[in-house]
């Protein structure tokens, strides 16, 4: 454990010097869970407290799924089907939609609106403050088969979610990854192209008493 600790603490150090984490991680470095711990609470949660949470968590949040670690080439906390980076991270709450840029480190506004009860016949996900969607830009996966890509997209996707499942439970919010979508409500509420898919979408919260 101790060894953990003093490789995340220089991690965190680099980081921080290197202009990656987001303020949150940076002011936070020296109480956040360990991975051991981070991974010993994660679980998914269906139930969830209305209070807000604060842009600089969700930030943080969305460099944790998929933001840019190796500033010099462009590599990211999650890997991908031969680099293709085609996982694209999305937020969705009562103020509207938001694109998670990883160049720019930065939130893009992509339509405004509610749209959080529109996005699965599962109830439970509107009751969430925020809810990240995933979608693969296929075009950046052009070696691939037309099955390979749907293959390989889905399993990018779902690694950038297990880094957000462990960024939550690191700050004790919940989430849950959730494949009953509705899909074409998804994809316009994204404005998406044809060439996109989306694969799942992820309620964050902080947890509801007993929902767990």
């Amino acid at each position: 454990m101790n060894g953990i600790s003093f490789a995340r603490r220089n991690f965190l150090r680099f980081a921080a010097m290197a202009g990656l984490m987001p303020t949150v991680a940076q002011a936070r470095a020296g109480r956040e869970a360990s991975l051991t711990e981070a991974l010993q609470a994660r679980r998914s949660t269906r139930a969830f407290r209305p209070a807000p949470i604060a842009d600089d968590v969700l930030l943080a949040l969305a460099w944790a799924g998929c933001g840019i670690n190796r500033p010099q080439s462009g590599l990211r906390t999650a890997p991908s089907w031969h680099g293709a980076t085609e996982t694209q991270l999305y937020l969705a709450d009562a103020r509207g939609i938001r694109f998670y840029d990883p160049a720019r480190h930065a939130f893009a506004p992509v339509g405004t609106g509610d749209v959080r009860a529109r996005l699965s016949p599962q109830r439970f996900v509107a009751t969430a403050p925020v809810v990240a969607l995933y979608s693969a830009n296929l075009a950046q996966m052009p070696k691939a088969s037309e099955a390979e890509r749907r293959h390989f997209a889905a399993v990018d996707a779902a690694i950038v979610a297990q880094n957000v499942y462990l960024f939550c439970a690191s700050q004790g919010l919940g989430t849950c990854l959730v494949g009953g979508i509705d899909t074409l409500s998804c994809h316009d509420a994204l404005k998406l192209t044809a060439d996109s898919l989306v694969t799942f979408i992820q309620p964050i919260g902080r947890p509801a008493q007993g929902g767990g």
